[in-house]
């Protein structure tokens, strides 16, 4: 049996950039696997944003979600760089406002991208263990203990 899938680009087409067919990819490649019985493969995961995010409905592994957690700080770290290069083109125009505010747009997206960074690792290694509190022991029954005073 030959199963051929295809889509059509209409929309790659008309806004200018290309597909890696989607989801309809994703659902070949498993349906793929099923029939032959091969192990199904997440593939790599997708460099552009919206598929990406078509990538988060289909990542059910721990595994997974933490891998597209550090690709997002890999992108927004491509990000910093391409407003850092914005930021120095409006240094060399001589645009201080748009300047400024290039500048605290970098900053802020590297702190985002090394927190994800940061907090994926949490996906993979769970919750810390918590540790019941104890209560404090009561004192021995045959000593007294005075009063807290409080001020007046």
């Amino acid at each position: 049996m030959i199963a051929r899938f295809s889509v059509r680009h209409q929309a790659a087409a008309e806004f200018g950039h290309r597909s890696s067919s989607g989801p309809v990819g994703v659902l070949a490649q498993s349906l793929h696997a099923r029939l032959y019985g091969l192990p199904a493969d997440p593939g790599p995961l997708p460099t552009a944003l919206d598929e990406l995010l078509q990538s988060t409905y289909t990542a059910t592994e721990t595994e997974q979600q933490a891998a597209v957690l550090v690709h997002l700080a890999e992108q927004l770290h491509n990000a910093a760089q391409i407003l850092e290069w914005a930021r120095d083109n409006a240094h060399w125009r001589r645009l201080p406002g748009a300047w400024e505010w290039l500048r605290e747009a970098t900053t802020s997206t590297r702190q985002i991208a090394d927190g994800l960074a940061t907090v994926s690792t949490a996906f993979t290694t769970g919750p810390a263990p918590t540790v019941p509190a104890t209560p404090p022991t009561p004192p021995p029954l045959g000593s007294s203990r005075p009063a807290p005073r409080v001020p007046a």
